[in-house]
Formats: C-alpha cells, structure tokens, sequence
C-alpha cells in the first residue's frame, strides 16, 4: 500500500473571534502580546504532519 499520498486540509479563520483571542492575549494575558496569524499557521502545520 503506498502512503505518499498529498493530503490536504483546509482551515478557515473566523476574523471575529481571532480577533476577540488575539484582543485577550493582548490584553488580560500575562504575555501582553498579540497572536500572530503565521504563528497559528505553524502550528497547524506542525501538529498535523505528526
């Protein structure tokens, strides 16, 4: 059986509530930054690829 199939997945942002978590951590985190899109990207990719 081969496995080196592509395999993709789509992810979809709601702007709201990236907004409201990236608002939080902003704000009443006590990192007191933003969350960056290309952050949460690498991560997906990084979880999803094993």
């Amino acid at each position: 059986m081969r496995t080196d199939k592509l395999l993709r997945i789509g992810v979809f942002y709601d702007g709201q509530l990236f907004y409201n978590i990236s608002n939080f951590y902003n704000y009443e985190h006590e990192r007191k930054s933003r969350i960056a899109i290309g952050g949460v990207q690498a991560y997906i990719r990084r979880k999803i690829s094993g």
